[in-house]
C-alpha cells in the first residue's frame, strides 16, 4: 500500500491510515545513506491478511514511530521462505535495516501471528539499534520464537524503558522466548 525508498533526507508521515485487507507488505521503507523516516499518529492495519504490517529495509537509515498502531498482519509459511531471510518473519514490524537505528515511542502492535518467529516484532539488523519506550505488544503468535519479539543479529543494541508484553503464544513445543527473545552476539 505505501513503498518509500530514500537515499539520504527525510521522509515523515504524519496522522495516516494505511488499512490494506490485501496480500503482501502494507508499508515498506527502504532507505540509505543516513535516509530518516518518521511516522507519527499512524493506523497500519491489515485487516488478517498476509503481511508483514511494517517492513523496514537498506542500511545506515533511521525509522522513528510515535503514536503509532500496527495490528492484524499475518505471514504464513508460504508467504516467505525461512526464518531469517525477509518476508517470512515478524507479522507487525519486520526491522531488516543493517547499520541503522530503529525507535518505537508509545507505538502499539497487537494481534499479530507469524508462522515463524516475532509476532509482534521482527528484528534481524546487523549492527543496529532499537530503542523502545513505552511499547505495548499483545495478543501476538509466534511458531518458534518470540510471540512478542524476536531479536536475533551480530551487533544489535536493545534498549527497552517501559515495555507490556501479554497474551502472546508460542504454538510449538520446545521453543524460547514467549514474550521476548534476544540474541545478539557482540551486542
Amino acid at each position: 500500500a505505501l513503498n518509500v525508498t530514500a537515499a539520504g533526507g527525510s521522509v515523515s508521515v504524519v496522522g495516516g491510515r494505511v488499512y490494506d485487507t490485501f496480500d503482501g507488505i502494507k508499508v515498506t521503507l527502504s532507505g540509505s545513506q543516513g535516509a530518516r523516516f518518521s511516522l507519527s499518529d499512524t493506523l497500519v492495519s491489515g485487516g488478517w491478511q498476509t503481511g508483514p504490517c511494517v517492513q523496514l529495509l537498506g542500511n545506515s537509515s533511521a525509522f522513528t514511530f510515535d503514536k503509532v498502531m500496527i495490528e492484524e498482519c499475518w505471514t504464513p509459511a508460504l508467504y516467505g521462505p525461512a526464518p531469517g531471510v525477509a518476508g517470512g518473519n515478524g507479522s507487525g514490524i519486520e526491522f531488516l535495516s543493517s547499520d541503522s537505528n530503529l525507535t518505537l515511542r508509545d507505538t502499539v502492535t497487537r494481534s499479530h501471528y507469524s508462522d515463524n518467529v516475532g509476532g509482534c516484532v521482527y528484528a534481524a539488523a546487523e549492527r543496529s539499534r532499537v530503542w523502545m519506550y513505552g511499547v505495548s505488544m499483545s495478543k501476538c503468535t509466534a511458531q518458534l520464537r518470540g510471540g512478542g519479539m524476536s531479536a536475533s543479529a551480530d551487533e544489535m543494541d536493545l534498549h527497552v524503558d517501559g515495555l507490556e508484553i501479554r497474551d502472546m503464544i508460542l504454538t510449538l513445543a520446545l521453543t524460547w522466548g514467549g514474550g521476548l527473545f534476544f540474541n545478539a552476539t557482540r551486542g
